[in-house]
C-alpha cells in the first residue's frame, strides 16, 4: 500500500469519525449531517481532480479519480438512504476493485480506492436497521429499557399528574431507488424528553409496554411493505402512516384499560399480549 494514500484515508476517517462521536456522545443534533457532508465534500474534491488528467488525456488516472469520487459519494448516499441501492453499490465496488489491477495508475489514489472499497464492503455487510440506528437521533428499541434512559426532569404536579412519560415513536425513511427494503421503519425513544417521578419496577413494565407497541407496529409496517412491494413511494408512505395511526390508537387504549399502570390485572394481561406479539412479528 502507498503510504501517502493510507495517510489521506486516515485523515478522512478522522475528519468523519471524531466529530461524529463527540456530537453523538453529547446527543447534539447534527451528527448525521456531519457524517453526510464530509464524504460529499471529498467526492466533489475528487471529481474536480479528475478533470486535470482528463484534459491531458491521462484517461486511466482520470477514471481512477472518478471511481474514488463515486465511492466517497456512495458513502454519503448510504448514510442518507433515500437514493441508496444495495446492488448498484455492490456493482460499483466490484468495478472499482477490477480497475485496481490496471497498470499506470497513481498508487496513492489506488490505495485510497482500495480502502474505500473495504469500507463499503463493511457497510454493505451491516444490516440496515443497525446501520441507520447510528445516524438517527434517539435510542433504538430494546426489550429491556432501564430508568437510566429517563433523563428529563419531571414536570411539576400542577402541569402533569402522570408518574412517568416515555417519548417513544416510530421513525421511518422511504427509499426512492428501488432498493430492498423500500423503507426503514423503526422504533426509537428520546431519552432527553422521557422522565419519571420514581423508580418503580411495575411502572417500568408499563413504560416498556409503550415502547414495545411502537416496535410491534414498526415491524407490521415493514412486513406489509415487504409483502406488497409497492412501486410508488406514496403507497409506501400510506402503509407506514396507516400503522403509525393504528399504533397511536392502541397506545391510548393501553393507557385507558391499564389506567396508566394503576390497574395491575389489566396491566399483566397487556404485558403478556405485547410480549406474545413481539415473538410473532
Amino acid at each position: 500500500m502507498n503510504r501517502k494514500g493510507v495517510i489521506a484515508f486516515a485523515i478522512f476517517i478522522s475528519v468523519c469519525a471524531v466529530p461524529y462521536i463527540v456530537l453523538r456522545y453529547f446527543n447534539i443534533i447534527g451528527s448525521a449531517f456531519f457524517a453526510l457532508i464530509v464524504p460529499t465534500g471529498y467526492a466533489v474534491a475528487y471529481f474536480s481532480r479528475s478533470f486535470k488528467p482528463l484534459l491531458s488525456k491521462d484517461y486511466r488516472n482520470a477514471l481512477l479519480s472518478f471511481f474514488v469520487a463515486l465511492l466517497f459519494l456512495s458513502i454519503a448516499v448510504r448514510i442518507e438512504y433515500s437514493y441508496y441501492n444495495f446492488f448498484i453499490t455492490a456493482l460499483l465496488c466490484l468495478s472499482a476493485f477490477i480497475y485496481l489491477f490496471r497498470k499506470g495508475i497513481a498508487q496513492a489514489k489506488a490505495t485510497v480506492l482500495f480502502l474505500l472499497i473495504c469500507l463499503q464492503v463493511i457497510f454493505l455487510s451491516i444490516p440496515d436497521k443497525y446501520f441507520y440506528a447510528l445516524f438517527w437521533k434517539g435510542k433504538m428499541w430494546s426489550e429491556h429499557i432501564t430508568w437510566a434512559s429517563y433523563k428529563k426532569t419531571p414536570p411539576s404536579d400542577d402541569d402533569n399528574n402522570y408518574d412517568a412519560s416515555t417519548d417513544s415513536y416510530i421513525s421511518y425513511k422511504i427509499n426512492y431507488a428501488y432498493n430492498y427494503p423500500q423503507a426503514m421503519v423503526m422504533a426509537f425513544m428520546h431519552e432527553d424528553s422521557s422522565w419519571t417521578r420514581y423508580d418503580s419496577p411495575l411502572l417500568l413494565i408499563h413504560e416498556q409496554g409503550h415502547f414495545n407497541m411502537n416496535e410491534i407496529y414498526a415491524r407490521k409496517a415493514m412486513d406489509s411493505i415487504n409483502s406488497h412491494y409497492p412501486r410508488d413511494p406514496f403507497e409506501v408512505w400510506k402503509i407506514i402512516d396507516y400503522f403509525i395511526t393504528e399504533c397511536e390508537k392502541q397506545q391510548d387504549i393501553y393507557d385507558e384499560e391499564t389506567n396508566h399502570n394503576r390497574n395491575q390485572v389489566a396491566q399483566k394481561a397487556w404485558t403478556a399480549k405485547l410480549e406474545e406479539e413481539l415473538k410473532h412479528e
